[in-house]
């Protein structure tokens, strides 16, 4: 009970506003630079022996988190003397004694991070010659009414108490709630008599207060008494509980009314000044639809003979549909992996003329995501766009919500291909790019480098002056553009000198030889390497055009210098490396024992062409053999035997190889 008539004081002083003149002295007797707003209560005026009201203080400003409070108190201003009356840790009010026939100054301390701060004062005093309120009690404390029936008045006692110079006054309140958290001033009647009268037949249940109080001439408010609680409670009643609403054009509504046993309804709308039956609206509760206009309902309910009940009257207002949600630009292009998509939405009308905007967006028209950045009557994409987007705006203003048509915003692929690196034998060559099946497409290239086809061609032609070095390179580049979109690819293009004709050396004859110097020429462009074409050999340096061949096989060998250079057709040149393993002997026995009879050349059947010619000491030819056979038995050709002697021989392999020696004859 307590709490419901510090509420209900606290509405009094709300209320009362010409005699609500508690104020904060600007007088503050001493105040840091740290700490501000610490003010207090500066009257608690009393009627005879009743306790004052707490002193209220404001919350003070400049303090830290832990803020204590100390209170003092002095029996007057003028020695100064003050006494501490609360510890520092007390609260922020302080609830003073009455002084009974004296009065009291209090002040507030506020102390925090080592500062402190002074109030103004505040006093406590009594009003001479008064006495306590008599008893503030009000009949009947409680009144069942039938709705629309006037209640009886409420009778209140003549409050006695206070002064002759200052009179008591009254005030009514009531509220809804038994707590009064909300309250008004009771209309029914005039609410400063001491008796409330009822002009108006009750339409739900009510709660009432009176308040007793002294007003001073200095407009303070004094001595407050508050009445036992009544009510007027309807025991019979016919309540839309649905409270007043807007709905967009062409919507609906629920309208929930009360329900009791044997009641028989019927629904109302008001056309004009008269109130017309809903056909087929004789539930409790209505759901009216497609409501256009502003429409009034009410509800009349008739039950066991009663008076016909009235209920109350719920206007449903309604606000024009929102129309003109179009986008102007419904359909847009733009480069893929670019962000600006710019869509412009019309000015809406409609609603209650306050418009708020979202966007939303979808890659398959399905699901949809709400765009985080500003509601705006316009979207402009923040975000690159790789695939087509959807997009679509919804308007609410009031309680109207309307959508527009869903906008596309679809990407320009714009791609150009080349191929690259592009190499070229000679300063001529053909580049190599994608064709453009949309828009156009062209090339670009340094100084230097001449188209000699349109540079629009994907496969355009090239060239550059004749060059002495190696190679040339060159960067181009192939653009693409359709529309706005523009694509372009960097390509590497490197001019190769052609490659002049390789020169491998002259052939080599070895004679129990297997290694020999190469002698090829080195090239001026590109690089040259050996390989085997025909024999077997190793080789120290393969690129070295003056390599040394090694482990060369016997016989016939071919070796291969090969020039290359870029893309250049490679060019090569052989050169015949062959190797004689003979071992000519210096002499032989043509005895017929069988060793030794035939003068034997070791790998001479390796030779096809060879020839083998005998001279005696006076240079006379005494035997000639082609294709030599080792057959010789120390004859001529005639048959004659040959004596015992020494002879002189020339062996030649080919044309290009010849022995010389002599031959020891020994039968």
């Amino acid at each position: 009970m307590k709490y419901r008539n510090l509420n209900i004081a606290i509405i009094i002083l709300t209320l009362i506003v010409s005699i609500n003149n508690i104020s904060f002295s600007e007088d503050i007797l001493s105040q840091t630079k740290a700490i501000a707003n610490n003010y207090i209560d500066k009257y608690k005026i009393l009627c005879g022996s009743s306790n004052p009201l707490p002193i209220i203080g404001t919350s003070p400003t400049g303090v830290g988190p832990i803020v204590k409070f100390k209170w003092i108190k002095s029996l007057d201003t003028l020695t100064n003397i003050w006494s501490v009356i609360s510890p520092n840790d007390t609260l922020s009010q302080y609830q003073p004694p009455n002084p009974g026939s004296f009065q009291n100054f209090y002040k507030r301390i506020v102390i925090s991070d080592g500062f402190s701060d002074t109030s103004n004062v505040c006093v406590v005093k009594v009003i001479p010659g008064s006495t306590n309120f008599s008893a503030n009690t009000i009949n009947p404390p409680i009144q069942n009414i039938h709705i629309g029936v006037i209640p009886s008045p409420f009778n209140g006692t003549q409050v006695t108490g206070g002064t002759l110079i200052d009179p008591i006054k009254y005030i009514w309140l009531k509220s809804q709630d038994p707590n009064f958290t909300t309250t008004y001033p009771a209309t029914e009647g005039t609410y400063q008599n001491q008796n409330l009268t009822f002009t108006e037949g009750a339409d739900t249940t009510y709660y009432y207060n009176r308040f007793a109080y002294i007003l001073l001439p200095t407009s303070e408010l004094a001595c407050i008494s508050y009445s036992n609680l009544v009510k007027v409670l309807l025991i019979d009643t016919n309540v839309i509980m649905s409270p007043d609403t807007i709905i967009c054009s062409g919507m609906g509504t629920v309208l929930i009314g009360n329900t009791e046993i044997n009641y028989t309804y019927q629904w109302q709308f008001l056309d004009g000044t008269t109130w017309i039956n809903i056909f087929g609206a004789t539930n409790a509760n209505y759901h009216p639809i497609n409501i256009t206009a502003l429409t009034k309902y009410r509800r009349i309910v008739t039950s066991n003979g009663l008076p016909v009940i009235i209920s109350n009257v719920i206007t449903v207002h309604v606000n024009p549909a929102i129309t003109n949600n179009s986008i102007w630009n419904s359909t847009q292009n733009i480069c893929s992996g670019l962000s600006g998509a710019v869509l412009l939405g019309l000015s809406p009308n409609g609603g209650n003329n306050i418009y708020q905007y979202a966007w939303y967006y979808s890659n398959n028209q399905t699901n949809w995501t709400l765009n985080t950045g500003p509601s705006t009557i316009n979207y402009y994409s923040s975000t690159a766009v790789y695939n087509t987007m959807y997009f679509v705006r919804v308007i609410q203003s009031g309680v109207c919500i309307d959508t527009s048509i869903v906008v596309a915003v679809t990407p320009i692929v714009v791609t150009a291909v080349a191929t690259s690196p592009i190499l070229i034998c000679g300063n001529q060559g053909t580049l190599d790019a994608t064709p453009v099946t949309t828009g156009n497409g062209w090339w670009t290239a340094p100084p230097g480098v001449t188209f000699t086809t349109p540079d629009s061609l994907y496969n355009s032609e090239i060239s550059i002056p004749a060059f002495t070095t190696n190679s040339y390179s060159y960067s181009l580049y192939w653009h693409v553009q359709d529309f706005s979109c523009k694509d372009s690819v960097a390509v590497s293009v490197i001019f190769y000198h052609t490659i002049n004709t390789p020169n491998a050396g002259i052939d080599i004859y070895l004679t129990n030889e297997n290694s020999v110097a190469m002698d090829a020429t080195p090239p001026p462009f590109g690089t040259g390497y050996w390989s085997v074409f025909i024999g077997g050999a190793s080789f120290v340096y393969t690129n070295d055009a003056h390599t040394v061949a090694s482990s060369i096989l016997s016989g016939e060998n071919i070796f291969r210098w090969t020039v290359t250079n870029g893309p250049c057709l490679p060019q090569h040149d052989d050169v015949k490396i062959t190797v004689t393993n003979s071992n000519i002997p210096e002499g032989f026995s043509p005895n017929g024992d069988g060793v030794n009879d035939y003068f034997e050349v070791a790998g001479i059947d390796n030779y096809p062409g060879s020839e083998f010619i005998v001279f005696n000491r006076w240079g006379i030819e005494v035997y000639r053999k082609k294709v030599y056979d080792n057959k010789w038995d120390g004859k001529t050709l005639n048959g004659i035997v040959l004596p015992e002697d020494t002879y002189f021989y020339l062996l030649k392999f080919d044309e290009n190889e010849t022995q010389k020696g002599y031959i020891v004859l020994k039968r």
